[in-house]
């Protein structure tokens, strides 16, 4: 066997060929660093195929490194730092083996992170005790010209891959004890990992990049010359305010939107909005920057902080991306999932929320109609009246509302009807109306081609409308309809290539049917593949509604537990027995039971 040495040389005994893969990255770092970020992204996918092998799990249904990575993170298998470790890794990795792009900057975080990782792996997944694992610190490799090494490696990771495959056929799987055991085990390890303040920008880097912003924290800095252009959406490092400076300074153009305070992973992320607060108020006007208002004492009103933790509940104040709008001084700071794009951005800060309430108060109703050109009905209007009340009211933390009307009653006119004043009052920009069977969006769909709700004329001559087979809305789409199956493969499954659609897509999202279960339903053929069960649906139904910042609203006949948890109490009830009170159903008749003579 080749000896190793270096910042793998610890996983020698054990794990050879992730050793031979550190290795291999540390002699290319300085000759060839995209073939060093290769290197580093076969070390990730080795590590989670073994993850796999370990807890007995199947192969996701798209098989390639991402969706084993999210697979595993959603098992509870990767805890969320090295599960970012990872995923940064793969980015970087795939940049590299697709573009042969990579700096050695680049190539030195992958392998700062791959390090992390393999110390993780080892002390979690090692059949031995590694005390000396929490005092090992990584060093910068040294120049080296290794030709004859390197050769030597290639060779042996050609008998170490065999030997992997070989392992991997024979491993047995863990009992259910042990797997659980192990997750807690890798958790608590991984507790310990602290990144410093450097790798959690390089993180945040990332996930800007996601979301469309232009962004590199060490090259794209004002001390280094980077400054806004026009139709640019730049992420500019280190922007002078007095004598402060911003971690990141959000540009569209020439425009300052705002700023983002990143910190290391162990600080709490609500607090360090007022650092960026403090950015908000003392920035200038410079060279080829241009402040678009002042509010207040704000003259940039976007305020983000982060530590580059996936948001948790139960660590609300430490997790997420925290957000604030300080145009106003009664908004709150609220936690998102993800980045907003920079049209998101630039929509959102477009939208005046009070006024568009106020012209919702204030307009009629008596203008909707039925299909038959007669007036909604009273308990229609005073459904629309609930929820209309609800956004206007709704505290912060809880921009949500339930409709339960009958069966029968009119649920598809009220809410076409309402989804028509909330787009027409701009109160809302974009309308998701999400549906857990592809016949039930259909439908939807052409009822608001085929309802009349203003001046006889359909939603959709009104309107631009999106159906199931698009993937995206338009610029200007204000309603779009899509499957829940549909919307968890593109945020929680993206293909290799693909992004997640940024949180700001909708900012209102609307179920039907919101008390269904995926059990109920075998109209789903393939796209079952997305759920195990129905907790596993309801869990995924439920984040692609925490997904998105946007006031969700649910309509249904029988309030299900899940969806009294997630929508709240109902704001407007209309039941079977009022309908046949009031004359718009007729009761069932009890069974007869007939008996033979």
């Amino acid at each position: 066997m080749t000896s190793t040495s270096g910042n793998f040389q610890f996983l020698t005994d054990e794990y050879p060929l992730l050793a031979n893969l550190g290795q291999s990255a540390e002699y290319h770092l300085y000759a060839d660093p995209p073939v060093a970020l290769g290197k580093l992204r076969l070390f990730g996918e080795k590590i989670a195929a073994q993850l796999l092998t370990t807890h007995a799990l199947a192969p996701p249904f798209t098989d390639n490194f991402h969706n084993r990575l999210t697979l595993l993170k959603e098992e509870n298998i990767l805890p969320d730092t090295v599960a970012d470790l990872l995923f940064a890794i793969k980015n970087k990795g795939n940049v590299a083996v697709h573009q042969n792009k990579g700096t050695i900057d680049d190539a030195l975080s992958a392998m700062l992170g791959a390090f992390r990782i393999g110390k993780w792996f080892l002390e979690t997944y090692g059949a031995g005790d590694y005390p000396e694992l929490s005092t090992m610190s990584f060093k910068k490799p040294a120049r080296v010209d290794a030709q004859v090494e390197l050769i030597n490696l290639q060779v042996e990771f050609a008998r170490l891959e065999q030997e992997f495959q070989s392992m991997q056929a024979q491993h047995a799987a863990l009992s259910q004890t042990a797997a659980r055991q192990l997750k807690i085990k890798a958790l608590k390890i991984a507790s310990r990992i602290e990144l410093t303040e450097t790798e959690t920008r390089a993180l945040i880097d990332e996930q800007l990049r996601k979301a469309g912003w232009e962004v590199d924290t060490e090259n794209l800095r004002w001390a280094k010359g980077a400054r806004p252009e026009r139709g640019r959406n730049l992420a500019i490092a280190e922007l002078p305010c007095g004598s402060l400076y911003a971690d990141y300074a959000l540009f569209i153009g020439l425009d300052l939107y705002g700023f983002v305070e990143a910190k290391k992973q162990t600080r709490d992320v609500i607090s360090d909005l007022g650092q960026a607060k403090e950015y908000g108020k003392s920035v200038q006007e410079m060279e080829n920057i241009k402040l678009t208002g002042q509010w207040g004492q704000y003259r940039a009103p976007c305020l983000f902080a982060t530590n580059g933790r996936p948001f948790h509940k139960e660590l609300e104040t430490k997790s997420g991306i925290w957000f604030l709008d300080a145009r106003k001084p009664t908004n709150h700071p609220r936690a998102l999932r993800g980045w907003f794009s920079p049209a998101d951005l630039k929509n959102l800060m477009e939208q005046d929320v009070q006024l568009a309430a106020q012209k919702l108060a204030a307009e009629p109703i008596d203008y909707l109609t039925d299909p038959n050109g007669l007036s909604l009905r009273y308990y229609q209007v005073e459904a629309i009246q609930a929820v209309e009340e609800k956004i206007r009211t709704a505290a912060p933390g809880d921009r949500r509302a339930l409709i339960a009307m009958a069966t029968g009653t009119g649920k598809t006119r009220t809410i076409i009807s309402l989804c028509y004043r909330l787009i027409r009052s701009g109160r809302f920009r974009r309308i998701l109306f999400l549906v857990d069977r592809q016949i039930l969006g259909t439908q939807a769909n052409d009822d608001f081609k085929d309802y009349k709700v203003h001046q006889a004329m359909t939603f959709d001559q009104i309107y631009d409308l999106k159906g199931l087979t698009a993937k995206a809305p338009d610029a200007e789409t204000k309603v779009h309809f899509a499957t829940v199956q549909g919307m968890v493969q593109r945020i929680l499954y993206p293909g290799e290539n693909e992004l997640p659609p940024p949180i700001g897509t909708y900012d209102c999202v609307i179920v039907d049917e919101a008390h269904r279960g995926y059990i109920l339903d075998r109209e789903m053929d393939d796209e079952e593949i997305y759920f195990k069960n129905q907790d596993d649906y309801i869990s995924k139904y439920k984040a692609v509604l925490d997904y998105f910042d946007a006031f969700r609203i649910g309509l249904t006949a029988t309030p299900a537990l899940h969806t009294s948890q997630i929508f709240g109490k109902p704001v407007y009830q209309y039941t079977y027995r009022q309908a046949v009170l009031d004359g718009y159903l007729i009761d069932h008749e009890p069974p007869y039971q007939i008996k033979p003579s």
